[in-house]
């Protein structure tokens, strides 16, 4: 046969972009009395155009493997591998399922719209977010997807998609990526989702190329977004596969929402009840900077959420959060009240548990109180959970809160209730109202401290003065123009070289000195007759021949006034200034009030002057 035709395809070249549809392929039959697209030269039609006809298996291994026989690529054999491709293309051009699948054949897979009903478009979806001073990218699973006007889909449990699309599209589409769907592993499904200010879902889209495969599918291969978003997403679906290992089972809030706000830059991210709020910034904050950090936080905020919403509903945790204080400033070494230590605690030992290798957070340079202080701090609640939870393991240690809402605030009723649930957990010992060390006052507890003080000197007076400033008898005064001195309020007029200053004037006495007669002849030797002017005398004299001689003057000095000065308030090196006195500056971690050095108070206990007190309520 010959291997070249003449190719006359109107509108649609050979080298034409592929387009894919879903519909049905009607589109592609030719119309009575329609001639073919183009001539097959030195064809004679034979067989049915759109019977599928057999390949000489000779020449499918000479062509490599059965499978090159597609569609929308030229092949030395007649038909493909798709039969409603092949019976469309074929009853427009026999000549493609009689004699060779050739150029023009494949062209016409896209210029007769014959492409199969199943076209999709199918990927992997990815979010590339900053580990450090890298990169991280993982996939993104259970992500919905749309393509405006074609379809719409999910990403799988691997980050893949496919979108069956129901029109023709371009080899380049749109993706529109929401972040509001549902989390499908270990059995469960939880819906997750991304959150604007009003508490939209939020979403992000994405222009894609892809390149058409012979199956009508684009494959646009590896989409890669950025931003907090997407981490979040991931770090969502991380969090509840990892809860639905451990429970089996939804967590307490049938869902895990995360509000990521616009604008704001400032902040510690908090759980409000059942909802994660995240700052603007995040990527780049403290806690938020590398992966395994912002993992921690994710999990210790979810913590909360579970904690929260197990113990009951919002109006409950709106009172549990005014009664123990929940929103507060906290390093984790505070002695607080016993519920907001055991919230705090119960997040902590979540991290710990599920994204910190179980370690615990006292020892290795962490600060922790004494082990006396176990019931009134996070950290050291923390440490007895994850003890316990070796013990009985995670899943128990959420059981034991869904079964006893509103009635576990402490970490002595938790384990109270554990014990019932499992009888391997020793019952808690009896826990004083107040912590070693505190009053109890009823409502509250108290501790008052000294605060640790020692004395630095009576303290002097000051003597330096700012810039532009002259220090004189107890004062600063502004300095005086050149030429000028000053005493008090008044710049004085400084005496030339040679005079004497007397205070208002300034005087010059008469001085006599003998002249240098040397040059004067033994005749005349002051120079006086025969050879005057042969004796000499210093600059500013009066030459008088044998002698040289200065007269006496008497001027008065002028003056102007430089205001009445101002205390001083400066002090050197070393000192510090306090109600016009210098004292040398107090040590690290003291701070002074005149003579005395003061020490601070600890965390949590308030400053009362020479005493630091602590009030948590029972």
């Amino acid at each position: 046969m010959s291997s070249t035709r003449n190719v006359r395809v109107t509108g649609v070249s050979a080298s034409a972009v592929l387009f894919f549809a879903a519909g049905a392929l009607a589109a592609c039959a030719v119309p009575e009395g329609a001639e073919p697209s183009g001539d097959h030269e030195g064809f004679e039609p034979s067989g049915d155009p759109g019977e599928l006809q057999a390949v000489d298996e000779s020449t499918a291994e000479a062509d490599g493997e059965l499978k090159a026989n597609d569609c929308v690529n030229p092949h030395p054999f007649a038909g493909c591998n798709d039969a409603a491709v092949q019976s469309c293309v074929c009853a427009a051009d026999p000549y493609c399922c009689t004699n060779q699948w050739d150029s023009l054949c494949a062209a016409e897979v896209t210029s007769l719209h014959c492409v199969p009903a199943s076209a999709s478009v199918i990927g992997r979806l990815q979010c590339a977010a900053p580990d450090g001073a890298g990169t991280i990218t993982n996939a993104l699973a259970f992500v919905p997807l749309s393509i405006p006007g074609l379809g719409s889909g999910v990403t799988d449990a691997n980050g893949d998609f496919r979108i069956p699309i129901s029109a023709t599209a371009s080899a380049s589409v749109h993706l529109d990526v929401t972040y509001d769907g549902v989390v499908s592993s270990s059995g469960v499904t939880t819906p997750l989702t991304i959150m604007d200010d009003l508490h939209a879902p939020r979403g992000q889209g994405i222009d894609v190329a892809g390149s058409p495969r012979s199956s009508g599918d684009l494959d646009v291969d590896v989409v890669t977004l950025s931003g907090v978003d997407c981490e979040l997403w991931r770090l969502g679906v991380d969090t509840l596969r990892d809860f639905h290992a451990v429970r089996g089972a939804q967590p307490p809030a049938h869902a895990l929402r995360m509000l990521r706000w616009s604008g704001v830059y400032v902040g510690t991210p908090f759980t409000f009840y059942d909802y994660i709020n995240i700052r603007t910034d995040f990527l780049t904050s403290t806690w938020g900077s590398t992966a395994a950090e912002r993992r921690r936080l994710i999990t210790h905020e979810f913590g909360h959420s579970v904690r929260h919403v197990a113990d009951g509903d919002l109006n409950h945790w709106n009172g549990d959060d005014v009664a123990y204080v929940y929103g507060r400033s906290h390093d984790g070494t505070e002695i607080a009240n016993q519920g907001y230590a055991f919230n705090e605690g119960f997040a902590n030992y979540w991290e710990q548990a599920r994204a910190g290798s179980r370690g615990r957070l006292c020892g290795g340079g962490a600060a922790c109180p004494s082990s006396q202080y176990r019931d009134w701090n996070e950290k050291l609640i923390a440490n007895a959970l994850l003890d316990l939870s070796d013990v009985v393991g995670d899943s128990a240690m959420i059981q034991v809160l869904e079964a006893n809402p509103g009635t576990i605030h402490s970490l002595v009723e938790f384990q109270s209730r554990l014990h019932v649930l499992n009888a391997a957990v020793p019952a808690p010992a009896a826990v004083p109202a107040c912590p070693p060390g505190f009053s109890d006052d009823g409502a509250t507890c108290s501790s008052t401290l000294s605060k640790p003080s020692y004395g630095r000197g009576v303290g002097s007076a000051p003597t330096l003065c700012g810039a532009g400033q002259q220090y004189d008898a107890g004062l600063c005064y502004p300095l005086c123009a050149s030429g000028y001195y000053g005493v008090g309020p008044v710049c004085w007029q400084s005496c030339p070289s040679g005079y004497t200053d007397d205070g208002l004037t300034c005087r010059r006495d008469a001085k006599i000195i003998n002249a240098n007669n040397s040059a004067c002849p033994w005749y005349d030797a002051c120079g006086l007759t025969f050879a005057k002017g042969c004796s000499t005398c210093p600059s500013g004299y009066t030459n008088d021949g044998c002698t040289c001689r200065i007269d006496a003057h008497i001027f008065a000095k002028s003056s102007y006034g430089r205001g009445a000065g101002s205390v001083p308030t400066s002090c050197g090196a070393g000192q510090q200034y306090d109600a016009g006195l210098c004292y040398p500056t107090c040590a690290s971690g003291y701070s002074g009030a005149g003579p005395v050095c003061w020490g601070s108070c600890p965390v949590g206990y308030v400053d009362f002057g020479a005493t630091c007190t602590k009030v948590v309520s029972k």
